[in-house]
C-alpha cells in the first residue's frame, strides 16, 4: 500500500465506526516547553572558533477534546550560529502560530500547514514541532505508526551516527575509537581551520580506522570555505 493509500485509510478511520470518538477532533491547547540539552562532551566546537555547551530544545505539546488524544513535537537548532534557525525564535513563532491552529482538526495536515503559512511566512523550523506533533496525534488515531503513514519503514536497523567536535588530532582520533566501541559506526569529523592541521586531523583518525575499514563510514564537515589551493591539498 502506498503513502496515498496509507494516509487516506487514516483519515477514513475517523469517519467510520472503528473510531467514533474521533470525528471532530479539535486542538484546544499548545504548549512549548524549553529543555537545555548538555553536552556529553563537555561542549560541541567546530570552524571559526564556534562552540555550544548545551543544545535549547523546545518541546510542543498539543491538546485535543479527546483527554486520551495529544501529541508531542521537538526541535532543536545546534545553536544560533550553526543553522538558519533560532530557539528563541522557535517559541516566539509557536506564540504567534498556536491561536489560530486552536479549534483546528490535528489530522488535516494539509489544512494544519495552510494555517501556519498564511499566519508566519517562511521560518519552517519554527512550524516542524507542530507538524510532527499533529503527526504524532494521527498516527495515535490511525493506530498506525508515523513511518507507516509516510510510506513505510524501509529496514529495521540503522548504523549510528556521531559527529566529532573538532580538536587536536589526538583527541579526534580518541574520541573516534572510543565511540566505534559504544557502537557507533558513521562519523562526521568537524574541520575547517588550518588546511594542515586539518589533514593531521583526518591523518590521525584514519589511523584508527584500519581494523574497522569495513564497517565504519566516516565524512568531513567544514562550514568555512577554503581557498582553492587549500581545498586541493586537504
Amino acid at each position: 500500500m502506498n503513502r496515498v493509500a496509507i494516509f487516506n485509510q487514516a483519515r477514513r478511520c475517523l469517519s467510520t465506526q472503528l473510531f467514533p470518538s474521533y470525528k471532530g477532533l479539535k486542538i484546544t491547547q499548545i504548549t512549548a516547553y524549553k529543555a537545555s540539552l548538555p553536552l556529553h562532551e563537555g561542549s560541541y566546537k567546530w570552524s571559526g572558533g564556534k562552540k555550544v555547551k548545551a543544545f535549547d530544545a523546545t518541546i510542543v505539546r498539543i491538546k485535543t477534546n479527546d483527554p486520551n488524544i495529544e501529541g508531542f513535537g521537538e526541535n532543536t537548532p545546534l545553536g544560533p550560529a550553526y543553522l538558519a534557525a533560532y530557539a528563541e525564535g522557535t517559541r516566539t513563532g509557536i506564540r504567534t502560530l498556536a491561536h489560530g491552529l486552536l479549534g483546528a482538526d490535528p489530522t488535516r495536515l494539509t489544512h494544519i500547514n495552510m494555517l501556519m503559512d498564511s499566519a508566519l511566512k517562511g521560518h519552517p523550523y519554527v512550524k516542524s514541532a507542530i507538524d510532527m506533533a499533529c503527526w504524532d496525534i494521527l498516527g495515535k488515531v490511525a493506530n498506525l505508526p508515523v513511518c507507516e503513514l509516510m510510506g513505510g519503514r524501509t529496514q529495521s536497523e540503522f548504523k549510528l551516527y556521531r559527529a566529532i567536535s573538532q580538536d587536536t588530532p589526538d583527541n579526534m582520533a580518541r574520541n573516534v575509537e572510543k565511540y566505534i566501541k559504544e557502537g557507533y559506526r558513521i562519523f562526521q569529523l568537524k574541520v575547517g581551520g588550518k588546511a594542515h592541521v586539518d589533514i593531521d586531523r583526518i591523518h590521525a583518525v584514519r589511523q584508527i580506522l584500519d581494523e574497522y575499514v569495513s564497517s565504519v563510514y566516516v565524512y568531513v564537515h567544514r562550514e568555512l570555505a577554503y581557498a582553492f589551493m587549500c581545498m586541493c591539498n586537504v
